[in-house]
C-alpha cells in the first residue's frame, strides 16, 4: 500500500488492538464470539486480498479498516487474558508479538525493492487470503 502505510499500519494495529484488549479484559459488551471470529477471519481474508491485488487505499481508509479489525483481534486477546492459565505476561505478550509480526511484515513489504519481490509479496498475500477462507469455512463447520 505504499511507503506511508508501511509504517502507519503496523503502528496503528497494535495500538488499537491494545484498546480492544482492554475492552475484552473489562467485560465490555461486544458482538457474540461467532461474529468476533468471523470478523477476525474476514480480516485475514481481506488484508490478504489487499496485498495480493496491490490495493492502494487512501491512508485514512486503510487505517480505518485495519483499526476495525484490530479492535476485534484485541477483544479476543483480552477475553483470553481472563482465563487463569493465560495471566503470566499475556497482555504484554500479545501486543509485543503482534508488533513483531508487523515488523516482519514490513521486512516482507520491502521485498518489492528486489527483482521478483512483488511476485513473492502478492503470492504471500494470496496464501494469507486462502488461510482466511479456510478459517471462515472452519467457523461454518466445513472442516470438522
Amino acid at each position: 500500500m505504499g511507503r506511508p502505510l508501511i509504517w502507519a499500519l503496523p503502528v496503528a494495529f497494535p495500538l488499537v488492538m491494545a484498546i480492544g484488549g482492554i475492552m475484552g479484559m473489562s467485560h465490555m459488551p461486544f458482538p457474540n464470539p461467532s461474529v468476533e471470529q468471523l470478523v477476525i477471519a474476514l480480516s485475514v481474508l481481506i488484508l490478504g486480498l489487499a496485498v495480493a491485488c496491490d490495493w492502494e487505499a487512501p491512508v485514512p481508509v486503510a487505517i480505518a479498516v485495519v483499526s476495525v479489525f484490530a479492535i476485534f483481534h484485541g477483544y479476543a486477546h483480552g477475553r483470553e487474558y481472563l482465563k487463569p492459565e493465560a495471566r503470566d505476561a499475556y497482555a504484554v505478550g500479545f501486543v509485543l508479538s503482534t508488533g513483531m509480526l508487523h515488523i516482519a511484515g514490513i521486512a516482507v513489504g520491502w521485498a518489492t525493492d528486489f527483482p521478483r519481490g512483488t511476485i513473492i509479496l502478492r503470492a504471500a498475500g494470496a496464501m494469507t487470503a486462502l488461510a482466511g477462507c479456510a478459517y471462515i469455512l472452519m467457523g461454518f463447520g466445513v472442516f470438522a
